[in-house]
């Protein structure tokens, strides 16, 4: 989204223009793609760093880990497919 000419007009122009009627909003980056999003209109000033939240899960129902590690709980053993790094990170940073 953020390589693609057309998609980072879309969010320069659109997409800033709607965040900036929302300006107490809060937006939460709950894949790494819209979080690239997030930090690139960070990067642009389009929004205040304070107004995001990064390091979020998207709490897909196929990786109940995900939803178990934001809460904390450590119970479950880690998927082999998962890197526990950035969800450790995500989780300090929220």
């Amino acid at each position: 989204m953020t390589k693609h000419p057309l998609l980072r007009k879309y969010q320069l122009e659109n997409f800033a223009a709607e965040v900036e009627e929302l300006k107490d909003a809060v937006f939460v980056g709950l894949r790494r793609q819209v979080q690239k999003v997030l930090d690139h209109l960070i990067k642009e000033r389009v929004l205040n760093s304070e107004q995001v939240i990064g390091g979020m899960l998207h709490p897909s129902p196929n990786c109940n880990y995900r939803i178990n590690n934001l809460i904390g709980d450590r119970s479950a053993p880690v998927p082999h497919a998962t890197n526990p790094v950035p969800y450790d990170l995500g989780r300090r940073a929220f």
